[in-house]
């Protein structure tokens, strides 16, 4: 949406101000694997990670909150992450009427679990094996345990 090849969490920053200009109030970055470690926010220490990033134009002026979540990248391709991050991300957001922290934490530690427990039940080459397992998640989606902290950036 920007142009902007997002490689380390500075791209990542710019690339939200850069939507925050064009209107909207809340921009969410999702499956960040980030390249530089110097500055990239990792809480995985060595181990590969994926990151959330999310920005918040407060009150309509240019001052934004930014927070940041990282959890270990577990390997494989899983059918419908994109789609229930974006509805946990909904649902969050507007249950923690925009607490950012709280918003990334649940759903960072819900699609690590969902994720984790898909792989570990997923049969070599199965179609079936790779879709979420979300109704033996239905507890966890409804009510996470946190496992990541968001730190905030700005």
């Amino acid at each position: 949406l920007t142009g902007i090849k997002i490689k380390t969490i500075d791209d990542a920053k710019n690339a939200c101000r850069i939507l925050h200009d064009l209107g909207p109030d809340l921009v969410v970055i999702t499956s960040l694997v980030l390249l530089d470690s110097e500055n990239s926010i990792n809480s995985c220490n060595e181990e590969e990670a994926i990151t959330i990033l999310a920005s918040q134009n407060i009150h309509k002026t240019k001052e934004v909150a930014m927070w940041t979540v990282s959890t270990p990248k577990i390997p494989g391709r899983f059918t419908g992450t994109g789609d229930v991050t974006t509805a946990l991300l909904l649902a969050w957001t507007a249950k923690m009427e925009y607490d950012l922290k709280l918003t990334l934490e649940y759903v960072a530690s819900t699609m690590y679990t969902l994720i984790k427990a898909t792989a570990e039940q997923a049969t070599t080459g199965s179609v079936a094996s790779k879709e979420l397992r979300l109704i033996q998640c239905k507890k966890v989606i409804e009510n996470p345990t946190i496992i990541f902290e968001a730190t905030k950036l700005l």
